[in-house]
């Protein structure tokens, strides 16, 4: 087994779930043979940054995240990971919803 594999598997199967996806449907979304998710799931198989990046696009997930979750990358404090992923998502969103989100940070900070 790899390192990391079982905490690479579990989030796999997570976020597998949470889209009512199979491993056919998830292997389609992410451009990766489904051989190639199975064995992720098995812990059988590396995990290498393409495939994690094609992941994270398919779950619509911040990259580094899927990277660190992997153990490719470093861990991050929790602080920090939110707010790697806050920025990620904010920089999805068009500039009158980015505006709308300042809006209301503004307002909550005022409380």
């Amino acid at each position: 087994m790899y390192d990391m594999s079982d905490k690479f598997a579990n989030w796999l199967n997570e976020k597998m779930k949470e889209r009512g996806w199979n491993q056919t449907e998830t292997a389609q979304k992410a451009k990766l043979s489904r051989t190639t998710i199975s064995d992720f799931l098995a812990g059988t198989a590396p995990i290498g940054f393409e495939a994690c990046n094609k992941l994270a696009k398919a779950f619509n997930v911040y990259p580094p995240e899927v990277f660190r979750i992997a153990g490719l990358i470093p861990a991050i404090p929790e602080k920090d990971a939110k707010t790697e992923t806050l920025v990620f998502r904010f920089s999805q969103l068009n500039n009158e919803d980015q505006q709308t989100i300042l809006d209301l940070a503004k307002f909550l900070l005022r409380k």
